[in-house]
């Protein structure tokens, strides 16, 4: 009905003016605190939490760090410990179980057999799948779903191996392919392929015509970036698409762009751009006419009267040098005031009573009394919610019955250990 229809239309126009809220809200937050990302129009840490994203939409995963989950789904999961079979998430029993459908198996010892994805115990490593049952391929052959003898008859060019898998892509050795540039073949030894690479495909060369891809002959000219320019002897350098030479006047290269009439002593600013040393200072493209100052942002600062905290903004992150006053990311603090904690580059306000339980873990804060384990290596530190029979080996955190860890790095646990060397000094060995 039209009643129907409108009301229809009303929901939807809820629904849509609900979703650009909830995202304007979420890009508000994200400007308050860099760290944060939107997921399904709320912000999230991605330190802390996992936002997995598909067709059906986004949904968010607390307490699994980006850094070491991956996406089943919609749901995340740990994949060392952890495995995604058939959109599933569940526990590994080992650590080299494999997908048999919905289940997880051990190829070295199981078998997934049929359409049905049927699990088998493997008799022995001779066994294949035969449809939905296993045979000894030394003995006998699948022929057209039976199992028969392989002095049968109908193990000649009948018989099959069937796993109601597919089966792995033969091996193909193919002859070398003759190089190409474009659609145009050529000779490496003698020719070399002018194709643009870094700047805008779309993009002019100096010279006006747009970079076609072709071959051509490196002794007679230079390609840059895709430009072909006939080569003279003065000019064998590339700057961009920018042909020029160590010994021309008046020309530098900066950031691949290439400045004409240039005096003599100029150099490339670090945010490359030319400027002369002797008479300003470039601070973020900002020119200052007073020859080696400190930068702070765009602005210039006396490092012995202020304090600049990687320069973002002059006006709030140039500070009094004091005593105890020291850069936390974008951000000064006093290092003497208890309810402050820097965390690798990003400052916690805390409460009064928290500063004892509280400690850093990454960037961000773990509390032990919450049953939160943090986990560190050399490169970070990342912190997980407390599991029995779980310990830490470098970053990661490890199911103990799955594998063990020696000087950081992570092995396969084997249960049957065959061939066990005698340590004479009594010490664990690895």
């Amino acid at each position: 009905s039209l009643t129907g229809f409108v009301s229809g239309g009303s929901d939807a126009n809820e629904v849509l003016q609900k979703d650009q809220s909830n995202r304007k809200t979420c890009e508000g937050a994200k400007s308050e605190n860099p760290g944060m990302h939107c997921c399904a129009g709320k912000p999230y840490n991605p330190e802390t939490d996992t936002c997995c994203r598909d067709k059906g939409g986004e949904k968010k995963t607390d307490k699994m760090n980006e850094k070491v989950s991956k996406c089943c789904g919609l749901q995340a999961y740990n994949p060392l410990n952890e495995m995604c079979c058939d959109f599933t998430v569940q526990t590994k029993p080992f650590p080299m179980a494999e997908c048999c459908g919905k289940a997880a198996f051990s190829s070295k010892t199981q078998l997934c057999c049929g359409e049905n994805r049927k699990i088998l115990g493997r008799i022995s490593p001779d066994h294949r799948c035969c449809y939905e049952n296993q045979y000894n391929i030394k003995t006998e052959c699948c022929c057209s779903g039976q199992i028969q003898p392989k002095v049968s008859g109908c193990c000649g060019n009948n018989s099959t191996t069937r796993t109601g898998l597919n089966s792995p892509a033969r091996l193909v050795h193919e002859h070398q392919r003759p190089h190409f540039c474009g659609s145009e073949s050529y000779d490496p030894k003698t020719e070399s392929c002018c194709q643009r690479k870094h700047g805008d495909i779309n993009a002019q060369c100096p010279l006006g015509a747009k970079p076609p891809t072709t071959v051509y002959d490196p002794k007679t000219h230079i390609c840059c970036d895709g430009c072909l320019t006939k080569l003279e002897p003065w000019m064998d350098q590339c700057c961009g698409d920018s042909p020029h030479g160590l010994a021309q006047r008046g020309v530098l290269c900066c950031g691949n762009r290439l400045y004409h009439n240039r005096e003599d002593g100029e150099e490339c600013s670090e945010s490359g751009v030319p400027y002369k040393p002797f008479a300003e200072t470039v601070c973020a493209h900002k020119r200052h006419n007073s020859p080696g100052g400190h930068c702070c942002g765009e602005e210039l600062y006396q490092p012995n009267k202020t304090v600049c905290c990687k320069g973002q903004s002059v006006s709030q992150n140039r500070y009094d040098r004091g005593k105890y006053i020291r850069c936390c990311g974008i951000h000064a603090y006093n290092i003497s005031d208890p309810l402050k904690k820097c965390c690798k580059g990003t400052l916690h306000n805390l409460t009064t009573g928290e500063e004892n339980d509280l400690e850093c873990c990454g960037s961000e804060l773990l509390n032990a009394t919450n049953q939160e384990v943090c986990c560190t290596s050399e490169e970070q530190s990342l912190f997980y919610p407390a599991k029995d029979g779980f310990r830490c080996c470098g970053h990661h955190y490890y199911d103990s019955a799955l594998w063990s860890c020696c000087a950081g790095k992570l092995s396969p646990v084997h249960h049957q250990t065959t061939h066990t060397r005698p340590n004479p000094k009594g010490t664990a060995l690895c």
